[in-house]
């Protein structure tokens, strides 16, 4: 089978001494890191070990925004990551998300082509109002209305109500074609205590769906969420989540209960356990993802690992590493003479892999997926280009 290693600089390279003062004093300064990727992995009950099944890379502009993220799908039978999904993002002046469209790869034309497009407003006070999605005609090549949601905000600005329409193509209008929507309870700390889902029924008129309700500690950390549908004209309880928190207030577990019976008993039905890095916090990294943490004072995750109950006993499932790095001269907005700059290829590489870069090499450290050192070489003539051999090393993604 033919070795395909897939390289990412998560690890900074150690450069010459005079450009690691630099570097480490830049660093200090901007006293921040980023989300640089994170690799999902399944767990194959057959062969009882983990297989790679995605691999996410981000990228940032200078205010650190992500303004790109690519989705590479792991091929088990060439073991190698292939080019799958792609977001490209915009923001406006405060930063506030503005605009998104999301690429599938299309190998036949070795291009992304477009798909779907997002674009959300805001109020005078920043919230969310409005969300529309639209979707890539093929024929025509334009972009045709999908859908909209509607958002309604308190006079604290806490979201209460949200309606999700689509769009119809007969009558080109939003019309009466809604589908669902949302209803919120705030408490007086503004905490979220119900969420009711509704869906637009015969007649056209909102009907129960299914409602959540929530409970929290005195820290205001979400303790329980207990979910129940409204199959026959009454709340019926199906699944029950209680979530557990350590000593710094990082969710470290969850666990989802299924009720089954007419006496209210439960069964274990899934669960999901999360790792951090405590040497971190939100406060201190660039975070990518849609939704912001609550507490910037938390820990960023390094780790999450689901499982599944079944016949009583709990399984392996999936699980997420996140992997962090320093701000770079392309994610920092500073000068590219201050912060190294370096590329790697071929990346797929058999084993061979030069590495390229602004300032001279002194060593290079590969790690494998675990943070397991496997690799480490000495360049004594501290040249700012060097080949390593890593044919060595079995299939997989290493970071250097």
């Amino acid at each position: 089978m033919k070795k395909t290693i897939t390289l990412s600089i998560l690890v900074i390279l150690i450069y010459a001494k005079n450009t690691i003062a630099q570097s480490q004093s830049i660093y200090k300064k901007t006293n921040k890191i980023m989300v640089d990727s994170f690799v999902t992995e399944r767990y194959d009950t057959t062969l009882n070990q983990y297989y790679y099944s995605g691999y996410y890379k981000y990228f940032y502009d200078s205010t650190g925004k992500s303004t790109s993220r690519i989705f590479r799908n792991y091929n088990r039978s060439t073991s190698t990551f292939e080019l799958n999904t792609k977001y490209d993002d915009t923001y406006d002046q405060l930063g506030y998300k503005t605009n998104e469209t999301y690429y599938l790869w299309n190998s036949s034309k070795n291009a992304y082509i477009n798909k779907t497009k997002t674009v959300w407003s805001y109020d005078n006070n920043k919230n969310n109002i409005q969300t529309l999605s639209y979707a890539w005609d093929t024929i025509n090549n334009i972009w045709n209305y999908y859908s909209k949601t509607t958002n309604t905000f308190n006079s604290n600005n806490i979201f209460t109500t949200q309606i999700d329409s689509l769009w119809d193509k007969t009558n080109n209008n939003w019309g009466t074609n809604k589908t669902s929507k949302y209803e919120d309870q705030i408490d007086v700390n503004g905490n979220t205590t119900s969420r009711t889902l509704f869906y637009w029924a015969t007649g056209n008129v909102w009907a129960p769906n299914t409602k959540n309700e929530y409970t929290y500690n005195n820290l205001n950390y979400k303790i329980s969420d207990l979910e129940s549908s409204y199959p026959s004209g009454n709340w019926s309880k199906t699944f029950i989540t209680t979530y557990e928190y350590d000593a710094n207030g990082n969710q470290i577990n969850y666990l989802i209960s299924s009720y089954y019976g007419l006496n209210g008993a439960t069964a274990n039905y899934k669960s999901l356990t999360r790792t951090y890095n405590l040497s971190y916090k939100y406060a201190d990294i660039y975070w990518p993802f849609e939704i912001s943490p609550k507490n910037l004072q938390n820990n960023i995750p390094v780790g999450l690992l689901y499982k599944y109950f079944y016949q009583g006993k709990w399984y392996n499932d999936r699980k997420q590493t996140y992997y962090y790095s320093p701000v770079s001269n392309s994610n920092s907005g500073i000068q590219e003479k201050e912060i190294p700059s370096t590329s790697i290829y071929p990346n797929p590489s058999n084993g061979l892999v030069t590495i390229n870069s602004n300032q001279d090499i002194a060593n290079v450290n590969v790690f494998d997926i675990t943070g397991k050192a496997v690799h480490k070489q000495e360049n004594t003539n501290k040249v700012n280009q060097t080949e390593i051999d890593l044919s060595a090393l079995n299939n997989g993604i290493y970071f250097i």
